[in-house]
């Protein structure tokens, strides 16, 4: 196994594996996301539902059911962030994208919903252009939004993958 060793600046440095077989599955989710965003971006018609239960066993249960993507539903759901970190891992495990729609337009819940894995995030309440640039603005890290950035979130497999690479993609 190849180690190689980024350096970001004065702020972190990071050990980053170029050999890992065992990340396989993950190489084929990240595939299949990717593969679901060019859906959207080309216009593509993709199928999708709402969940509103705080459940990692209806949440699998979905995912394997044929749909494109599931909509995990902070906002009406009887449930946090804290409740939608495991709903998300449990669609990453059955290869599913989720989108976390957050509670509110509040730019800490859209980053939080980011870190946790979600590929895609709903904000409820947007109603004027200068909403829409303030959440964009809140997902993207910069030059291209305000997103803090921490190389340790589960988005970025806790600095496994490759930081940089990580946050141009994002």
């Amino acid at each position: 196994m190849a180690i190689r060793l980024w350096h970001l600046g004065n702020r972190c440095c990071r050990l980053s594996h170029t050999a890992r077989p065992e990340l396989a599955h993950e190489e084929d989710t990240q595939m299949k996301y990717a593969k679901f965003k060019e859906a959207i971006r080309q216009g593509d018609l993709v199928t999708g539902t709402w969940a509103q239960v705080g459940s990692p066993e209806t949440i699998e249960i979905l995912g394997h059911s044929g749909f494109d993507f599931l909509i995990i539903d902070t906002e009406h759901g009887s449930f946090g962030v804290e409740t939608a970190e495991p709903l998300v891992r449990a669609a990453d495990a059955a290869g599913v994208p989720s989108i976390v729609r957050v509670a509110d337009k509040n730019p800490t819940l859209i980053m939080k919903a980011l870190d946790m894995g979600a590929q895609g995030i709903m904000v409820p309440q947007v109603s004027t252009k200068e909403d829409a640039l303030r959440a964009v603005q809140a997902a993207k890290y910069p030059p291209l939004g305000n997103r803090g950035a921490c190389p340790s979130i589960r988005a970025g497999n806790y600095m496994v993958e490759d930081w940089p690479r990580f946050a141009d993609r994002s």
